[in-house]
Order: C-alpha cells, then structure tokens, then sequence
C-alpha cells in the first residue's frame, strides 16, 4: 500500500509540473482550505488543506494534497505497564498501573484522489473520492497513575505488566466527497468541500473545509 501511495504521489507531481496551457476550467491549478474536523456536534477540531489539481479529461482531475488537523478520541481503560529507573547507576523495574481518559492525535494527513466535475459553468459542483496515509502524532492523557511494586530484574515482572501501550504514528484513510467552486474572478475561485473518511487506526471524521483556488 505505502509503495502504491509513493507512485501516485511522483504520477500526480510530475502532472501538476508538466501541463501545458488548457481551458481554465480544465487548467492546473491549486487550492487553500481551512475549516472543521468532527466526529458529531459536540466534537470539533480544526482543519487546513493544501491541494493542487491537473486535469484528466475535460471533466476529470487527479489531485495531490497535504493538512494538517487533530482529533481527540475519548477512551476509558487501565494500562497494567512498567518503567525502569536508575538508582545509583542500578537499574531497577516498576510495576505501574494508569487509567487513559482521552487521546489527542496531531495529523498530516497526505492523499491522492480523483475529481469529477458535474459541469464547467461559473458555478460547478463536484465529486470525489481519495486515498491516503496519515502521519500521526498522538498524545495519551493518564490518571490515577500509581507505582504498584518495584523489581531488580525485567523478568521478575508479572506478565501482565510487561506490556506497553503502543500509539499509532501512522494510518491508512479512505474519503469520499463532495463539493462546488464559485469562480469569483477568472483566476480566483470559491471552493467548499465536505468529506467523510474511514481510516486504519482512527475512528470514523467528517471534514468541513472553505477555501480559494487560484
């Protein structure tokens, strides 16, 4: 999948770098967009979107784009675990227990995708569908942290708290959605997207973005 991604990535670069002069409404262009990241009302986080484009077809367009957002995901489990410590120059084991309440992930998220634009009017809604990775960096919050023993050796341990509570600091993602540019002059346009992406390692988002393609 990752090698799929990467040859996407050079096809589309080398697209957006190559076209020569067409019609505007087909013409390589690019769009910056902010707006919201949510999983429901309640929860909603930030979103910014680079993207450029280049055409296929007079209706269809490749496209190329980066972001940044971050979602928080509200968890409720005991992590039994261990951390080792130095006491003069000795090392020595603890047993742990904590709780995590919620995870908050920073994400760059990177996607190639195909576009079909309904018509070539001033006014054009759009389709589309995307694959991505995602780089991801997360942040556990813990409580009730508590030291429960203290070993000589890794192997005095009890099995159960000789597990690490491991993130992901990547993931794959899939998105669908749709949209409209207003052209507002004849090199500036209005764009508004809404999308819905189902990803690897986190939960289900909804994506609300805003921005001017130029």
């Amino acid at each position: 999948m990752k090698k799929r991604i990467i040859i996407c990535l050079v096809i589309c670069t080398s697209f957006i770098f190559s076209q020569e002069k067409v019609e505007k409404h087909v013409s390589p262009h690019f769009s910056l967009h902010g707006g919201i990241n949510f999983t429901d009302v309640k929860n909603l986080w930030g979103a910014f979107l680079f993207e450029g484009k280049t055409p296929v077809s007079k209706n269809l367009l490749i496209k190329l784009s980066f972001g940044y957002t971050n979602l928080i995901k509200s968890r409720n489990y005991t992590v039994n675990s261990f951390t080792e410590r130095k006491i003069e120059n000795i090392l020595a084991y603890e047993a742990v227990s904590y709780e995590i309440s919620k995870i908050e992930y920073q994400i760059i998220p990177i996607s190639v995708g195909l576009q079909y634009n309904i018509n070539s009017s001033l006014f054009h809604p759009y389709t589309f569908m995307e694959l991505g990775y995602n780089l991801i960096d997360p942040k556990s919050y813990k409580e009730k942290y508590q030291v429960l023993f203290e070993y000589d050796k890794y192997g005095e341990l009890p099995l159960e708290h000789r597990n690490v509570d491991v993130l992901p600091n990547g993931s794959y993602k899939v998105a669908i959605g749709v949209g409209f540019n207003y052209l507002l002059t004849t090199k500036l346009g209005l764009d508004v997207r809404f999308l819905t992406q189902i990803d690897s390692e986190l939960i289900e988002s909804n994506q609300l973005l805003v921005g001017l393609s130029f």
